[in-house]
């Protein structure tokens, strides 16, 4: 199976967020996939190759089977929100291969819940893994004891500062009349946010 590095301290991945107020947005992911990538330099370019072998399944007959030709499930959360064809939001996430449904939170935070973008990117999260919920041990014991009483088998992850299974985002946010620009990022991560 591919291996899981969720919650590993992560510093080969850069996001990169940019809004202006005449709607250009850009939303960026770059990563080496482990640290040093492939250890290959393109000759007389000092491109560093990444490497994300370590993802993959060495199974036959599954969704990031290796075999030729064919490319990999992404395990990047690149996304740009739009409101009636102009941008709104723009999110980036790192971290793991479960990253790719830790995108959806901080989304449906801020649309269906009214959160602004840093309080969306910060809301204790969950994901599915089949037959386990993995869920924030930071969650309240009520809620979790519901779950399980539901018949949910859950899984507790610790969070603390640099060490999440749950996603490393950054992002930017104008306010619905466009008079303000907010960001936002995950402050159990070394990330920063800049205004100009």
């Amino acid at each position: 199976t591919p291996i899981d590095d969720s919650g590993k301290i992560s510093g080969h991945t850069t996001k990169v967020v940019v809004m202006d107020r005449d709607n250009n947005v850009v939303s960026l992911i770059t990563s080496l996939g482990t640290y040093f990538g492939s250890q290959v330099i393109v000759p007389e370019t000092g491109i560093l190759l990444n490497n994300s072998m370590h993802r993959l399944d060495p199974r036959p007959g599954y969704l990031n089977s290796i075999m030729p030709g064919k490319g990999m499930q992404r395990l990047t959360s690149s996304v740009i929100a739009f409101n009636n064809d102009v941008p709104i939001s723009a999110l980036a996430g790192s971290l793991s291969i479960f990253l790719g449904g830790m995108g959806i939170h901080p989304l449906v935070n801020m649309v269906d819940f009214g959160m602004g973008i840093h309080e969306a990117i910060n809301s204790l999260r969950f994901h599915p893994t089949g037959e386990e919920i993995w869920v924030d041990s930071r969650m309240d014991i009520d809620l979790l004891e519901g779950l399980t009483n539901m018949g949910h088998k859950l899984v507790l992850k610790k969070s603390s500062y640099g060490n999440t299974s749950f996603g490393n985002h950054v992002g930017l946010s104008f306010t619905k009349n466009k008079s303000l620009m907010s960001g936002g990022m995950d402050v159990l991560h070394n990330n920063w946010v800049k205004g100009f």
